[in-house]
């Protein structure tokens, strides 16, 4: 596992418990990571710590930035980069945001939610110092200043955490993810927030009050005393606004359902349209291979007729070299025979065996020398 850490023992008086952090906020990203690894390996890491963090994050414990830092560090190496993104988000989901949640529904904001995570943010982190400022329609800064005293992120897995809620909050008033820039001057990080108002679904407050007047006039017109009509107004506005937001995430399920559905019939299509085409890759490596067979093949035709050719020209040039050795042979030899007595003849000698024998050679070769041309002359024709 890779870590920013070293793997050492902690104690709880020291390296662990403090003032800057409230660990409750670790609870989300423990169980995003027992969701992905298990609880075994997730316990694996607390014992080599030798710590009981689960009785920490139970207890609510304020602990230190370094310790925030380590666990969330050993949770990455345990599941990932992206489990401190996804814990981020499920901090602001109902479940965790608890009777909190409903409030929000009711008479809040987007801009108002980010107003109250950087005004509440003393009751759980003091290791910054929070803030917010306007900076237009749908657009807010959330600034986060480092405390005095307190040393400067290891990682970034803090700034990970708060870049996911602010990118959740539209998501809790029916709204897509927020856009979050973020910008780190020294010992200040921003977060540039900016969302479409678009798609948001109105506040509910409204329905309280009517619903409270309504049930309170019914019951007086039903004879009930004063008191119960209070009670059963108050009751029916409660059990409106209830009813409400239970039906609200079953229509924004539903609305998420439909689009999980053209998802789904895009990713079909999708499928489909791949199918088709890496058919038609396949049909076309088939051609080709079908191609590169047929060139291969004739490429060996060839091969094999040009090695046949060319032993035919050696052969051809081996005879023509033997043709031409015979030729030489059989014109030099009756030309020696006839030259020779003729220069006996020439210089006054006579010649062995005696003139008539000397001209008898020399008719003879002559005779069988232009026997010989006249055979090169009929092969030349032929």
């Amino acid at each position: 596992m890779n870590s920013s850490f070293p793997i050492a023992q902690l104690s709880e008086d020291h390296d662990v418990l403090g003032m800057e952090l409230q660990a409750w906020g670790l609870i989300a990203v423990l169980e995003a990571t027992e969701e992905e690894v298990g609880r075994e390996r997730v316990d694996e890491v607390f014992d080599s710590w030798g710590i009981d963090v689960r009785g920490l994050l139970q207890r609510r414990a304020w602990t230190t930035l370094e310790f925030a830092e380590r666990f969330m560090d050993a949770m990455v190496g345990l599941a990932g980069e992206h489990i401190v993104h996804r814990a981020g988000w499920r901090a602001m989901s109902p479940r965790y945001l608890g009777p909190i949640y409903p409030l929000l529904r009711a008479v809040g904001s987007i801009r108002g939610t980010i107003h109250q995570i950087a005004k509440q943010g003393p009751r759980f982190n003091k290791a910054f110092h929070q803030s917010v400022s306007e900076t237009g329609p749908g657009q807010v800064v959330l600034r986060f200043v480092l405390a005095p005293g307190v040393e400067q992120p290891r990682t970034r897995h803090f700034f990970t955490f708060v870049r996911a809620q602010a990118e959740a909050v539209p998501a809790l008033f029916g709204g897509r993810p927020a856009s979050v820039r973020e910008q780190q001057l020294g010992r200040t990080t921003e977060f540039n927030v900016e969302w479409d108002e678009e798609g948001l679904s109105l506040p509910n407050w409204p329905l309280y009050p009517v619903s409270v007047l309504a049930v309170f006039i019914a019951a007086l017109a039903a004879g009930v005393g004063t008191g119960a009509a209070v009670a059963m107004s108050l009751f029916g506005g409660a059990a409106t606004h209830v009813f409400y937001e239970a039906r609200r995430p079953s229509d924004e399920a539903l609305r998420y359902l439909n689009h999980a559905h053209e998802y789904r019939e895009g990713l079909v299509e999708s499928a489909r349209e791949s199918e088709s085409r890496f058919g038609d890759l396949l049909e076309a490596k088939a051609g080709v291979e079908r191609e590169v067979a047929q060139r291969t093949s004739e490429l060996k035709a060839t091969s094999e007729q040009l090695a046949a050719t060319l032993d035919e020209v050696r052969k051809l040039s081996q005879a023509r070299t033997d043709f031409f050795s015979n030729v030489s042979h059989e014109l030099r030899t009756p030309l020696t025979l006839l030259l020779s007595p003729l220069g006996q003849l020439v210089r006054g000698q006579e010649p062995p065996g005696g003139y008539d024998a000397a001209l008898a050679s020399m008719e003879r070769n002559a005779t069988r020398l232009l026997n010989t041309i006249n055979q090169l002359l009929d092969l030349e024709q032929i």
